[in-house]
């Protein structure tokens, strides 16, 4: 294979990475983008930022005529925070897009992913409430905004009557505001395309589909108020909130687009934001330093185009809360270092790593009758129960199976009954629908062997039962009492319990490791990130109770939550609380004030400034320093000449004249270097600053990561600085993946990219090893794009691969020096629908065409992954991981689903397509895997009937036939438009009759029917009720029933008596 080195190969990469999908990148123009011409934010406004946008605007038209010439589509543009055009295109054509007359370089834009009541006390927040005169100033009149999946404005945690909304807001969509959550905002139509071969149609709207966005705003920022497990708060409860939905409906789009995130910054910014957060990141490790430049080391100019939009924005005032990401734990070694993720690695941004909360939250398994009792449980990603179930559980070690459940059961083995299941050798999501397919209505899940850990996230979104986990002990004792009470019971209960965490204040171990990435010059400079830590696991916070199929869904409206995204919303509440207090400052000094007060004292074990920056948040501290420091962190990267020198600056502002001391405090120190300040004792008076040089001396250290803290003392609580130096050892330590370690994708997908990175003991990349990749299963090979044949500078190497032609798991293998890395992934069929499989769901018949607002059934292979039918009163626009796309007219609309399985699927078709002539339709699952178009022909009228009662509700049928003089109601499909305006997916009223425009006409044996009512069925998603009025002389036995409507008609049998 030929060398090319990863960077390279990201000009070139794709996501879901075949021929026919499109993929994202930033075309970056020559000048500079508007904010690096500006000194503030209210500059923005100055007639020499609107020129300087002028003249970015124009060069960007001659960049897009040019792309219209070439029929590439432009999916958006920036000028505020960075100069660039964004374009999809296929991954093979864009190598040629650089050549355009005006860019100066291009990126590829990877998708990102979205990444309380003791946690609280963990970090200080009501000593610091009693700090500032109490709750009620908490925040007040900040406003920080959630750049997320939306916020549920009408949760109880965010009502407060007390809230003014400053003037001019609400902003956005004032349907998704109140007076707390004041600027609701979407760009999920950014992550749409226009081609309905690539669509993605959405949720448009700002609500909330999958309840990260509410989980992240209740944390920072969520009123007092009681919830199920006890009494919540947000951290600064009286600050405003922005809602900026970047992230779309679950198993739609998932995951966002930097454009999108891009605006939503931009728009933060000229909503007056003072805080921001943004818990999202590529879901691998950052692949490039945010600055770093040149051809050596990005394959272009400028890398991380993402990180620019971050240090733009805090050049204009915004503080942007970022998460470090969750890849602590992907390395074969423990901690993975150098695993952060971008845009965490910005240095402007506040990274916030994650610790462990005070206790630890669990749902149950009651075994009934026996002395087991409780079993502590966690109730997974798929479908979930939202009371308690009492049910048989059946070991399917006793189907012949050896109790993994990784193939089929035989056919009807767990009828009405739970499975109980062994962790180990396939997917979690295979067990569950293999159990599905012999007649499960739930699984129990049980760890590994020796394994008691438990968790939400089994991947099982495709699946259409619940499914929970246990431990591996409670599993063998569940296994032990089943062997001896085989027709034993359980009761699964999915309220949440707490109990003391003995982990507690330690770092979490999937919570991303320093050193940054970082920058490389003359001198290495890996950035000490992340700067803090603050609780990110097993926190108990608000959600959404919409959307079933959200990964935090919950049908009380409160979950549990983990990872470094829900740390990030505790960082962001306490800058909050500094910012009300201080309203001048600037996001370098809240930065300091968060950071620098933090204690590393409180985390147990050995901790070192790469895992937790300056320590845990520390509320109390942060909201009454008396001075600052910028930066809040130094690294003098891997030392190699010294000396190093770095400048910090120290503002005094306490409103006092102080004199301050500084002191260095080594925790890891080299015997041979040394740091070193330039002015240990300074004076300053209220608001004034010193600049001093921070010095790493003597002579090159040797191989190994050193730290301590530049300690503050003279007024106010004493500030820590954490300070880094490593010296590299080239001797690889770990390796791990940082493009799809796992993955799905279709049979026989071309240039799917891989990469891995090699690092040292001390998270320094090691260059220029030697690598193989090699295939171990699944019948791919490599494409012939090639790969790398050694690490690069970054430590990084790639290569692309081309998937088999048969579904099943697809392992690729990486090897560099006595190192390897496996590369999980599987291939899946793609979704076919038959040659006239799209029919009338009442009928099952193609007919003249289907009507706007009617179900239909469409038929084919491999659709879905599991079988699962919707009961909420609104239809999702997905189910299980499936959504179907409808294209036509100038419209890309999403359709709501009622039933999935593997053969068929049901969904409305959407109302906004009455008067058209046909659309394109068609199927997608995880997001990107979709069937081929499928011309759908349209009507005014498609009449079907479901099912015929009588006035009671009970079917007609031979045994109950209808009575002449009695009133029946034929539940219909297709009949047309209605007076009242429908939304998509939502019930018609319950208390408003919404009715037909055309009457139908209703036959019984030939006899004229007089028809009460023809319209929407009140309370259902799309369902046509007809009352109809038995003739008395109607003829008796069994008849014909004929409904027609607009020229078209359907006719069942029906008994009359």
């Amino acid at each position: 294979m030929k060398r090319i080195s990863v960077v390279m190969l990201l000009v070139t990469a794709a996501f879901s990475q075949n021929r026919s999908r499109l993929v994202d990148y930033a075309l970056v123009l020559e000048d500079p983008p508007v904010a690096q011409k500006v000194q503030s934010r209210a500059a923005l406004k100055s007639s020499e930022a609107q020129a300087h946008l002028a003249k970015v605007r124009g060069a960007q038209r001659s960049v897009i005529a040019e792309l219209g010439r070439r029929k590439v589509q432009v999916s958006s543009t920036s000028q505020v925070l960075v100069n660039a055009v964004f374009v999809r295109v296929a991954a093979e054509d864009s190598a040629a897009l650089k050549n355009i007359p005006g860019v100066k370089w291009m990126q590829y834009l990877p998708p990102s992913k979205p990444l309380l009541n003791t946690a609280l006390d963990l970090v200080g927040v009501p000593a610091a409430w009693a700090a500032i005169g109490g709750s009620s100033n908490a925040g007040a009149g900040i406003r920080i905004g959630i750049i997320d999946t939306g916020i549920d404005q009408n949760h109880p945690g965010f009502q407060d009557s007390s809230l003014k909304p400053p003037a001019g807001f609400p902003a956005g969509d004032a349907a998704f505001t109140n007076n707390k959550v004041i600027v609701a905002r979407s760009y999920v139509s950014l992550l749409n395309d226009t081609d309905p071969t690539y669509s993605t149609p959405d949720d448009f709207s700002a609500r909330d589909r999958q309840g990260h966005g509410t989980a992240i705003a209740m944390i920072a920022a969520g009123v007092q108020h009681s919830a199920p497990l006890g009494t919540i708060s947000g951290v600064a409860p009286k600050a405003f909130l922005g809602n900026y939905k970047v992230f779309g409906a679950p198993g739609v789009n998932e995951y966002t687009l930097f454009p999108a995130w891009n605006q939503a910054l931009t728009d933060a910014i000229n909503d007056g934001m003072d805080i921001v957060t943004l818990s999202l990141g590529e879901g691998d490790p950052a692949i490039v330093g945010p600055l770093d430049v040149g051809v050596a080391v990005c394959g272009d100019d400028i890398c991380d185009v993402r990180s620019q939009a971050v240090e733009s924005a805090t050049k204009l005032g915004l503080l942007v809360v970022a998460a470090a990401g969750n890849g602590g734990d992907i390395g074969t070694k423990f901690p993975t270092q150098n695993s952060l993720n971008t845009p965490g690695v910005a240095p402007s941004a506040l990274t916030v790593g994650a610790s462990m909360n005070r206790h630890l939250l669990y749902q149950r398994v009651r075994v009934n009758g026996s002395s087991l009792g409780d079993l502590r449980a966690l109730f997974g990603d798929g479908p979930k129960i939202s009371s308690p179930v009492n049910t048989q559980v059946a070991d399917v070690a006793t189907l012949g199976n050896d109790g993994q459940a990784c193939t089929a059961l035989p056919a009807g083995s767990l009828t009405g009954v739970y499975a109980l299941i062994q962790r180990g050798t396939c997917a979690y999501a295979n067990k569950i629908n293999n159990a599905q397919a012999a007649g499960a209505t739930g699984v129990i899940l049980y760890n590994s062997d020796g394994n008691q850990d438990i968790t939400q996230r089994l991947f099982a979104e495709n699946t259409g039962i619940p499914a929970a986990l246990i431990g591996n002990n409670d599993g063998l004792a569940l296994k032990q009492y089943l062997t001896a009470n085989p027709k034993g019971t359980v009761t699964l209960d999915p309220a949440m319990q707490a109990a003391d965490n003995p982990q507690v204040n330690t770092v979490a171990p999937f919570s991303s490791r320093g050193p940054s990435i970082g920058n490389f010059a003359a001198t290495r400079d890996f950035a000490l990130k992340p700067e803090i830590v603050a609780p990110g696991t097993d926190v108990y916070t608000a959600t959404q109770k919409f959307d079933p199929n959200g990964d935090t869904y919950n049908a009380t409206g409160y979950t549990r939550v983990s990872g470094t995204s829900y740390a990030v919303p505790f960082a962001a509440g306490v800058a909050a609380m500094v910012k009300a207090k201080n309203p001048k400052w600037t996001p370098g000094q809240l930065k300091s004030a968060v950071v620098n007060t933090a204690t590393m004292s409180d985390l147990q074990g050995t901790v070192h400034v790469t895992d937790a920056g300056a320590g845990k948040l520390n509320a109390t501290d942060a909201v009454s320093v008396a001075a600052t420091l910028e930066p809040a962190a130094i690294s003098f990267g891997a030392a190699t000449a010294l000396p190093v020198n770095r400048n910090l600056t120290l503002t005094n502002v306490s409103g006092a004249n102080v004199t301050f001391t500084l002191a260095v405090r080594p925790i890891f120190d080299s015997p041979t270097a040394h740091v070193t300040l330039s002015d240990t004792v300074v004076s300053l008076q209220p608001g004034a600053f010193k600049s001093i040089q921070v010095s790493l001396s003597g002579s090159r250290p040797a191989a190994g990561s050193y730290e301590g803290f530049i300690d503050v003392t003279g007024a106010g609580p004493t500030l820590h600085m954490p300070y880094l130096y490593i010296g590299g050892s080239g001797v690889p330590f770990n390796i791990f993946p940082i493009i799809d370690g796992s993955f799905t994708g279709v049979t026989s997908d071309t240039a799917w990219l891989l990469a891995m990175r090699v690092i040292d003991p001390f998270g320094v990349p090691v260059a220029n090893l030697p690598v193989s990749f090699r295939i171990q299963s699944g019948g791919g090979k490599f494409n012939a794009a090639g790969g790398d044949k050694a690490t690069d500078v970054l430590g990084n190497a790639g290569v692309y691969v081309d998937l088999g032609p048969q579904q099943g798991d697809q392992i690729f293998i990486g090897t560099a020096g006595n190192f390897t890395q496996e590369f999980d992934g599987f291939a899946r069929r793609p979704a076919v629908i038959k040659s006239g499989g799209v029919v009338n769901a009442a009928t099952f018949q193609a007919g003249a065409g289907m009507a706007p607002g009617s179900y239909i059934s469409i038929f084919g292979s491999d659709l879905s992954d599991t079988s699962f039918a919707e009961t909420t009163p609104s239809l999702p626009v997905s189910l299980g991981q499936v959504s179907v796309s409808f294209d036509g007219g100038g419209k890309s609309l999403p359709g709501h689903l009622h039933f999935i399985s593997p053969g068929q699927v049901n969904v409305q078709i959407p109302w906004e397509y009455q008067g058209q002539s046909s659309v394109a339709m068609k199927v997608t699952l995880y997001g990107y895997q979709s069937s081929t178009p499928y011309t759908v022909p349209l009507t005014t009228y498609s009449p079907g009937i479901f099912a015929v009662t009588n006035a009671a509700g009970a079917a007609i049928t031979a045994a109950n036939p209808a009575k002449r003089g009695d009133v029946i109601v034929i539940y219909a499909n297709g009949l047309g438009p209605v007076d009242t305006p429908q939304t998509s997916g939502d019930p018609a009223s319950a208390t408003k009759l919404v009715g037909t425009l055309a009457g139908p006409v209703v036959t019984i044996g030939g006899t004229g029917s007089t028809v009460q009512f023809s319209g929407l069925a009140p309370g259902f998603v799309g369902l046509y009720q007809v009352n109809v009025l038995v003739p008395a002389g109607a003829p008796t036995g069994a008849q014909t029933l004929k409904l027609s409507i607009g020229g078209a008609d359907v006719s069942v049998n029906l008994n009359v008596q």
